[in-house]
Protein backbone atom coordinates (compact mmCIF):
# COMPACT_ATOMS: atom_id res chain seq x y z
CA UNK A 1 0.00 0.00 0.00
CA UNK A 2 2.93 2.34 0.66
CA UNK A 3 4.74 1.69 -2.12
CA UNK A 4 1.41 2.62 -4.38
CA UNK A 5 1.35 5.67 -3.02
CA UNK A 6 -1.16 5.75 0.44
CA UNK A 7 -0.02 6.58 3.53
CA UNK A 8 1.31 4.87 6.81
CA UNK A 9 -2.11 5.08 8.54
CA UNK A 10 -3.84 3.98 5.65
CA UNK A 11 -1.98 1.03 5.79
CA UNK A 12 -1.91 0.16 9.17
CA UNK A 13 -5.13 0.47 9.20
CA UNK A 14 -5.83 -1.81 6.37
CA UNK A 15 -3.81 -3.95 8.44
CA UNK A 16 -5.51 -4.61 11.29
CA UNK A 17 -9.04 -4.58 9.66
CA UNK A 18 -7.62 -7.52 7.45
CA UNK A 19 -6.24 -9.89 10.27
CA UNK A 20 -9.11 -9.19 12.27
CA UNK A 21 -11.14 -11.18 10.11
CA UNK A 22 -9.80 -14.06 12.60
CA UNK A 23 -11.08 -13.17 15.54
CA UNK A 24 -14.55 -13.92 14.33
CA UNK A 25 -13.68 -16.66 12.18
CA UNK A 26 -12.18 -17.62 15.60
CA UNK A 27 -15.65 -17.43 17.55
CA UNK A 28 -17.50 -19.54 14.49
CA UNK A 29 -15.06 -22.51 14.37
CA UNK A 30 -14.73 -23.06 18.28
CA UNK A 31 -16.68 -25.10 18.84
CA UNK A 32 -15.47 -26.88 15.80
CA UNK A 33 -12.05 -27.03 17.32
CA UNK A 34 -13.28 -28.80 20.27
CA UNK A 35 -12.87 -27.97 24.26
CA UNK A 36 -9.52 -29.71 24.08
CA UNK A 37 -6.48 -27.07 24.80
CA UNK A 38 -4.02 -28.78 22.67
CA UNK A 39 -6.63 -29.50 19.62
CA UNK A 40 -7.71 -25.42 19.53
CA UNK A 41 -3.82 -24.38 19.58
CA UNK A 42 -2.87 -26.41 17.04
CA UNK A 43 -6.31 -26.30 14.52
CA UNK A 44 -5.81 -21.97 15.20
CA UNK A 45 -2.38 -22.27 13.48
CA UNK A 46 -4.42 -23.36 10.37
CA UNK A 47 -7.42 -20.93 10.59
CA UNK A 48 -7.63 -19.12 6.91
CA UNK A 49 -10.45 -18.23 5.00
CA UNK A 50 -10.89 -20.96 3.00
CA UNK A 51 -10.64 -23.86 6.10
CA UNK A 52 -13.56 -21.46 7.89
CA UNK A 53 -16.02 -21.39 5.04
CA UNK A 54 -15.75 -25.23 4.23
CA UNK A 55 -15.80 -26.33 7.98
CA UNK A 56 -19.27 -23.32 8.29
CA UNK A 57 -20.58 -25.18 4.80
CA UNK A 58 -21.10 -27.78 6.93
CA UNK A 59 -24.46 -28.65 8.67
CA UNK A 60 -23.07 -31.87 10.86
CA UNK A 61 -20.13 -31.10 13.70
CA UNK A 62 -18.66 -34.03 13.05
CA UNK A 63 -18.24 -33.23 9.04
CA UNK A 64 -17.47 -29.30 10.09
CA UNK A 65 -14.46 -30.80 12.06
CA UNK A 66 -13.59 -33.29 9.63
CA UNK A 67 -13.93 -30.50 7.03
CA UNK A 68 -11.36 -27.99 9.00
CA UNK A 69 -8.92 -30.57 9.92
CA UNK A 70 -8.77 -31.94 5.84
CA UNK A 71 -8.40 -28.23 4.46
CA UNK A 72 -6.47 -26.64 7.29
CA UNK A 73 -3.86 -29.68 6.83
CA UNK A 74 -4.12 -29.74 3.09
CA UNK A 75 -4.02 -26.01 2.02
CA UNK A 76 -0.99 -25.99 5.10
CA UNK A 77 0.80 -28.71 3.27
CA UNK A 78 0.02 -27.31 0.11
CA UNK A 79 0.94 -23.59 1.04
CA UNK A 80 4.36 -25.12 1.90
CA UNK A 81 5.15 -26.78 -0.80
CA UNK A 82 4.33 -23.84 -3.30
CA UNK A 83 6.30 -21.67 -0.90
CA UNK A 84 9.29 -24.12 -1.46
CA UNK A 85 9.31 -24.79 -5.53
CA UNK A 86 8.65 -21.07 -6.15
CA UNK A 87 11.45 -20.62 -3.83
CA UNK A 88 13.45 -22.95 -6.58
CA UNK A 89 11.24 -21.89 -9.61
CA UNK A 90 10.93 -18.03 -8.95
CA UNK A 91 14.38 -17.07 -10.64
CA UNK A 92 12.77 -19.51 -14.24
CA UNK A 93 9.55 -17.45 -14.48
CA UNK A 94 10.99 -13.66 -14.97
CA UNK A 95 7.04 -11.46 -15.38
CA UNK A 96 4.46 -13.05 -13.11
CA UNK A 97 2.64 -10.41 -14.27
CA UNK A 98 2.10 -12.67 -17.54
CA UNK A 99 0.54 -15.54 -15.93
CA UNK A 100 -1.99 -13.47 -14.04
CA UNK A 101 -1.53 -14.06 -10.90
CA UNK A 102 -2.34 -11.21 -9.69
CA UNK A 103 -5.99 -11.84 -10.08
CA UNK A 104 -5.57 -15.42 -8.35
CA UNK A 105 -5.97 -14.16 -4.70
CA UNK A 106 -9.32 -11.98 -5.54
CA UNK A 107 -10.54 -14.39 -7.63
CA UNK A 108 -10.23 -16.47 -4.27
CA UNK A 109 -12.09 -14.50 -2.03
CA UNK A 110 -14.93 -14.15 -4.56
CA UNK A 111 -15.35 -17.83 -4.91
CA UNK A 112 -15.54 -17.53 -0.88
CA UNK A 113 -17.97 -15.04 -0.23
CA UNK A 114 -20.35 -15.52 -3.39
CA UNK A 115 -22.30 -18.81 -1.77
CA UNK A 116 -23.00 -15.85 0.86
CA UNK A 117 -24.37 -13.41 -1.35
CA UNK A 118 -27.28 -15.34 -2.06
CA UNK A 119 -28.74 -13.75 1.07
CA UNK A 120 -30.67 -10.40 0.77
CA UNK A 121 -28.22 -8.63 3.55
CA UNK A 122 -24.96 -9.88 2.43
CA UNK A 123 -25.84 -8.92 -0.88
CA UNK A 124 -26.73 -5.02 -0.05
CA UNK A 125 -23.75 -5.30 1.98
CA UNK A 126 -21.28 -6.34 -1.00
CA UNK A 127 -22.87 -3.98 -3.41
CA UNK A 128 -22.92 -0.93 -1.64
CA UNK A 129 -19.25 -1.63 -0.13
CA UNK A 130 -18.58 -2.06 -3.85
CA UNK A 131 -20.04 1.25 -5.16
CA UNK A 132 -18.04 3.45 -2.57
CA UNK A 133 -15.25 2.11 -3.19
CA UNK A 134 -15.48 2.72 -6.74
CA UNK A 135 -16.69 6.14 -6.03
CA UNK A 136 -14.32 7.32 -3.89
CA UNK A 137 -11.28 5.75 -5.66
CA UNK A 138 -10.59 8.45 -7.68
CA UNK A 139 -10.15 10.97 -5.03
CA UNK A 140 -8.69 9.12 -2.12
CA UNK A 141 -4.98 7.55 -1.84
CA UNK A 142 -4.35 3.72 -2.63
CA UNK A 143 -6.02 1.79 0.57
CA UNK A 144 -8.59 4.58 1.96
CA UNK A 145 -11.67 2.78 -0.46
CA UNK A 146 -11.24 -0.61 1.02
CA UNK A 147 -11.08 0.67 4.33
CA UNK A 148 -14.08 2.97 3.45
CA UNK A 149 -16.07 0.57 1.79
CA UNK A 150 -16.62 -1.24 5.06
CA UNK A 151 -19.61 1.19 5.38
CA UNK A 152 -21.68 -0.94 3.55
CA UNK A 153 -22.09 -3.33 6.09
CA UNK A 154 -24.73 -0.73 7.11
CA UNK A 155 -27.13 -1.86 4.49
CA UNK A 156 -26.81 -5.28 5.48
CA UNK A 157 -29.46 -4.47 7.81
CA UNK A 158 -30.06 -7.03 10.66
CA UNK A 159 -29.51 -10.11 10.70
CA UNK A 160 -32.36 -12.83 10.68
CA UNK A 161 -33.05 -14.59 14.00
CA UNK A 162 -32.39 -18.52 12.65
CA UNK A 163 -35.68 -20.62 12.85
CA UNK A 164 -35.18 -23.71 14.82
CA UNK A 165 -36.35 -26.82 13.47
CA UNK A 166 -37.73 -29.57 15.02
CA UNK A 167 -38.66 -33.05 14.05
Amino acid sequence: MLVAGGGPIAAVLAGLVVNARHLPFGFAVGDVLGPRLRDRLIGSHLLVDEVVAFALAQRDPARARAAYWTCGIGLFTCWNAGVVGGAFAGNVVSDTDALGLDAAFPAVLFALVLPSLREAGPLRAALAGAVIALASTPFLPAGMPVLLALAGLLAAGKPREKQEVRP
